[in-house]
């Protein structure tokens, strides 16, 4: 089972993540896939990584969520350097979906902090969604090839995340290094991006579950086990 948190910078989906890997859910069934790796793999160069991810990509098995993500790109209002780097990040995240899918072992559970819902956000980044039809390829292909997936969407107000990142320091979001007005302008672009691909999600049939950011760390992770538990009995 894949689980992926999304939500705003700032909303919490890393310490939440990280709260469940800790023992308050499902203790070791689960484990945590970060900064493209899952904990414990073994580590490999940036242009082993990059030479494995291009040409997997490029495999008939997998062309076709390659050819989507070109679509999405191409659907985007600028097509920038920056957008097409991102596309690196779309693949490695589908490769690992798929990975997990036929070599997962004994793992009942492997939790994405910033999975592929993430990933589409990112690459639009202050843009709006406005074509929603290459979305859903995208979406569709990687829950096609993966196993069963189950979305958290971490909810928060964007007014909310402006006074948490305001305190937090040492993060790595994009917006904290904005100044207020380009922040806010970002954050709500952001979270109405996260709400239509939240809605293209649904009508695919992936399971969703809303948790509030403003509840405590403990009683999301309450509401996240039981969730995951209801599931991997099934």
């Amino acid at each position: 089972m894949i689980v992926e948190f999304n939500g705003l910078p700032g909303a919490g989906k890393s310490t939440i993540a990280n709260a469940c890997l800790s023992g308050q859910v499902a203790g070791q069934r689960m484990q945590l896939v970060k900064g493209g790796r899952r904990s414990g793999s073994l580590e490999r160069s940036a242009v082993c990584r990059i030479i494995s991810t291009l040409v997997m990509s490029a495999s008939p098995k997998h062309l076709s969520f390659t050819v989507s993500v070109l679509r999405l790109v191409g659907s985007t209002p600028r097509v920038t350097k920056a957008r097409f780097l991102r596309i690196y990040s779309l693949l490695r995240i589908y490769l690992h979906y798929y990975d997990l899918a036929k070599h997962g072992g004994e793992i009942a559970a492997a939790v994405f902090d910033q999975g592929m819902l993430q990933g589409i956000v990112s690459l639009f980044h202050q843009d709006e969604i406005t074509r929603t039809e290459e979305s859903r390829r995208v979406l569709k292909s990687f829950v096609n090839k993966s196993e069963p997936v189950i979305l958290i969407n971490v909810k928060v107000d964007p007014a909310e995340v402006m006074r948490r990142l305001q305190k937090r320091t040492g993060g790595g979001a994009r917006v904290e290094n904005m100044d207020r007005v380009e922040a806010w302008k970002t954050l709500r672009m952001q979270s109405h991006n996260l709400e239509v691909l939240r809605r293209v999600a649904r009508d695919l049939g992936v399971n969703c579950l809303e948790v509030d950011a403003s509840r405590g760390i403990a009683e999301n992770c309450e509401v996240i086990r039981k969730w995951i538990d209801r599931d991997l009995e099934k």
